[in-house]
């Protein structure tokens, strides 16, 4: 997750709404993360 917020240094961000866009697609990129993470896990253990 500390890893995904470095992307922000690269960056142009002139607007509080492109703030706010970048904002939110890297929670849904970190939920994906932990939710795709933990489900290629449960299917290996269950193979």
């Amino acid at each position: 997750m500390i890893s995904s917020l470095s992307i922000l240094n690269y960056v142009d961000m002139d607007s509080e709404d492109k703030v706010l866009g970048y904002g939110i697609s890297l929670i849904l990129l970190n939920i994906g993360m932990y939710v795709g993470i933990s489900d290629i896990m449960m299917e290996s253990k269950i193979l």
